[in-house]
């Protein structure tokens, strides 16, 4: 690695950046880019310690075959191929999902999606009753620290399990969109190195997650200007400048050799191929094929493995086993992965033809089939409505369907994706539910993630919608909800009435249209296409005739604002149907509960009726409580309710409530002026 000495104020570094321009001179595959190793051992000053430290880096949205230690033409990362030549390169990692959540998940718990339970970004956390590797290694004594980078992998979403620090402080990325909520490769390198510092002296777990190549790609103009018209490889430029920031503090405080480092992502990103701009949606090699690079712990004269490339397929659910076994430690039956420890041997610890899975479930959101993954020796078999086999060898782009040409591999891939989906483990928990509030969704929206509600119960049907006939549509989509962050509302509507042409049931093309009439002002509007995106929604479940298929969350947030516009027009009643509806169809979305607890204590506030009012404020009780059993958290709920028990002249009760909204959001303007009327009625 080259060795950087810089200022902890420094943003990034000058000689990273001079790497760069040399490496396209002189290329850097094979060789590390910074001093041979005998200078580096001395500069270190390792002396033989042996501290059995452990480091995984995930960089977020990062395709294998954008950095220059896979092939790319540019020298995106020279840091992390040192750390290869270092160690180990594996040519054809799998992740286990194309969206972020899911995936951590696996290398966190070696476990596939259908036995963590974690299946997508939205509506997911990962269930307490699994068991982590922070959580392995902290039993064993070690200090666990994390640094994340954007929201799919907040706090509450459950990866904290075991870590003694979670550190996921994000900042806004854009002022253009508020919700967009992420922390430079810089900052959170500051942030892990800042720990380091302190914490270097006793054996450690650090996790890193850089989140810089996700969309929208804006690296900075150092990077920029290095790869000109390339936005998204900058990004990955800077991320790897990072990545050997971090690195030569583990090198200047002598821990480098002694410590076991694992590089790699979540995902990958589709840039166009297959029809996808992004990612979240297809599982191709442009999503599912993701970097890893092994480091072990070299200990005296053991060079075993280095500068190995493996082209045997692995997973990210193979890291927390790599780990513990480079530790010494068990590796938990119920981790589904193998450790990559035998390949320093040139032995495979994997099955020949065993494969490892891959899926997408973000289909099933549209009416469509969902997506499974297996890649053996050189195959990727997708399993779904019009199966597909590729021969990534002579096909590194899957341009060329082989599945009739090959049979028997198909049923035999097929057959083994059937053991995996019927039986991911008799002993799994049940799957943890996190029902995101809108500001919530609305991060995650900023993102490109679209939200909805994946079926994740589904089997393949072959009368379901294939994905691939479904992507222009998907594309479509999320290009309104672009121009709706961007405020180019009148484009997002049209691009949204084109597709209801030839697309009338996509609920969210109609959502998106209700939105953009709301934001316009135009609620007679708004209203029609509400009404329009319930039908669509209950029309795609009476037409699938499945009792466990979930209705998408987003109709829960349809039948609430239907009936704040009702309300607002006069259709009280009509208004309280589609409340309770939504309460009726999703208890456990809070917003629904306490938005009608809220729209009853205004009915009741006008009400000159004593026996009415008595009854419209009892309902409004009932229903805020129980928007607060739901989400105890909720600001609006307990202000509501604070605010009813007011009406109601019960102050005692108001003042706790209304207390309660204030002490978790001390600007929540409601709350505030129910607290002043609180004080007005009390001094009377």
């Amino acid at each position: 690695m080259n060795v950087r000495l810089e200022s902890k104020t420094a943003t990034y570094s000058a000689t990273a950046l001079a790497l760069v321009v040399i490496a396209a001179q002189v290329g850097c595959l094979g060789e590390p880019t910074y001093a041979p190793r005998d200078a580096r051992v001395q500069a270190s000053g390792d002396g033989g310690r042996d501290l059995a430290n452990v480091v995984l880096i995930s960089i977020d949205t990062t395709r294998a075959d954008h950095l220059s230690s896979y092939g790319f033409a540019k020298p995106t990362t020279p840091n992390i191929d040192a750390v290869a030549a270092d160690g180990l390169l594996f040519l054809r990692a799998q992740s286990t999902n194309s969206v972020t959540l899911p995936a951590h998940s696996s290398m966190l718990t070696g476990m596939r999606p259908p036995t963590h339970g974690v299946r997508d970004n939205y509506d997911y956390r990962l269930a307490d009753e699994h068991t982590t590797l922070a959580e392995l290694l902290q039993q064993e004594g070690y200090q666990t620290a994390a640094f994340v980078s954007a929201f799919p992998l907040k706090e509450e979403f459950g990866l904290s399990q075991g870590f003694d620090v979670y550190d996921d402080t994000l900042t806004r990325k854009r002022d253009d969109v508020p919700e967009m909520l992420q922390r430079p490769a810089n900052v959170t390198t500051e942030a892990a190195i800042g720990w380091l510092e302190a914490h270097h002296e006793k054996p450690f777990f650090l996790f890193v997650h850089y989140f810089d190549p996700h969309a929208p790609y804006d690296p900075p103009e150092e990077f920029a200007k290095l790869f000109p018209r390339d936005s998204y490889a900058a990004e990955i430029a800077f991320a790897d400048d990072q990545v050997g920031r971090l690195l030569s503090k583990l090198q200047e405080l002598g821990l480098y050799d002694s410590a076991t480092v694992i590089i790699t992502s979540d995902h990958g990103e589709g840039l166009g191929e297959h029809g996808e701009e992004t990612h979240s949606f297809f599982i191709y090699q442009t999503t599912a094929h993701v970097p890893l690079v092994f480091k072990p712990a070299h200990k005296g004269a053991d060079d075993a493995g280095r500068g190995t490339r493996v082209k045997q397929p692995v997973s990210v659910v193979d890291i927390a086993p790599t780990f513990l076994d480079a530790l010494g430690l068990a590796i938990p039956a119920t981790m589904q992965g193998v450790s990559l420890l035998d390949y320093r041997h040139g032995k495979s610890p994997r099955a020949a033809g065993a494969g490892v899975y891959a899926e997408s479930l973000v289909p099933t959101m549209f009416d469509c089939a969902p997506l499974r993954s297996l890649v053996a020796d050189k195959w990727q078999y997708i399993w779904t409505v019009r199966p597909e086999l590729y021969d990534l060898d002579e096909d590194p782009g899957q341009l060329d369907n082989v599945v009739g040409d090959y049979p028997e591999v198909a049923d035999r891939l097929e057959a083994k994706l059937r053991a995996i989906i019927e039986n991911p483990n008799a002993t799994q928990p049940e799957a943890s539910r996190l029902v995101l509030d809108d500001r919530a969704r609305a991060k995650l929206q900023s993102l490109g993630y679209l939200g909805g509600t994946v079926q994740d119960h589904q089997d393949l049907d072959p009368s379901m919608r294939d994905p691939k006939d479904f992507m222009r549509a998907y594309q479509s989509i999320m290009q309104a909800e672009g121009m709706i962050a961007s405020a180019r509302f009148d484009e997002a509507a049209r691009l949204c009435e084109t597709l209801l042409r030839s697309e009338p049931d996509v609920f969210r093309a109609h959502q998106i249209l209700a939105k953009v009439a709301q934001i316009q002002e135009r609620e007679s509007d708004a209203i029609a296409h509400y009404e329009r995106a319930i039908d669509a929604a209950e029309k795609t479940l009476r037409r699938q005739h499945d009792e466990q298929r979930r209705a998408p969350l987003g109709v829960a947030d349809a039948r609430t604002t239907l009936g704040e516009l009702l309300f607002r027009q006069g259709d009280i009643a009509e208004a309280r149907e589609h409340f309770r509806a939504g309460m009726r169809d999703f208890p456990e979305y809070a917003r629904v509960f306490y938005q009608y607890g809220g729209v009853l204590a205004e009915l009741a506030a006008g009400n000159s009726d004593a026996d009415e009012k008595a009854k419209l404020l009892a309902e409004a009780r009932s229903v805020l409580e129980a928007a607060i059993e739901v989400k105890p958290e909720s600001v609006e709920a307990h202000s509501n309710l604070g605010y009813v028990h007011l009406l109601g002249g019960d102050y005692e009760a108001a003042r706790r409530h209304i207390q309660q909204a204030i002490a978790l959001n001390p600007n929540h303007v409601p709350a505030r002026n129910n607290l002043q009327r609180l004080r007005m009625l009390s001094d009377q």
